[in-house]
C-alpha cells in the first residue's frame, strides 16, 4: 500500500545517515511513478552567481547516463 507523501516526509526524518534517506526516497517514490532523481546542495548563493551551478553543488542522482550524456556532466545542471 502507497503511503502519503506526509508519511513518507516523517519517515524520512528519521534516516539515520544520506544513504539510507537516499534509499527510503527513491524506493518510495517509484509507487508515485518517479523514475530518477536529483539531489543537490550549495554552500551560498554568492558561489552560484559567480560559477556555474553544476560545479558549485554537491549532488546525488540516478537519472539515467543519458541525461549527463545530453548535458555534459560539467554544466548538466546548468543547461537541463
Amino acid at each position: 500500500m502507497k503511503r502519503s507523501l506526509i508519511e513518507l516526509a516523517e519517515d524520512l526524518r528519521t534516516a539515520p545517515d544520506f544513504d539510507a534517506f537516499w534509499n527510503r526516497v527513491t524506493n518510495e517514490l517509484r509507487n508515485f511513478g518517479v523514475q530518477s532523481l536529483l539531489y543537490g546542495a550549495y554552500a551560498s548563493r554568492a558561489e552560484v552567481d559567480t560559477k556555474r551551478l553544476t560545479r558549485t553543488m554537491i549532488f546525488k542522482s540516478n537519472h539515467p547516463k543519458v541525461f549527463f550524456d545530453t548535458f555534459g556532466l560539467d554544466s548538466a545542471l546548468d543547461n537541463d
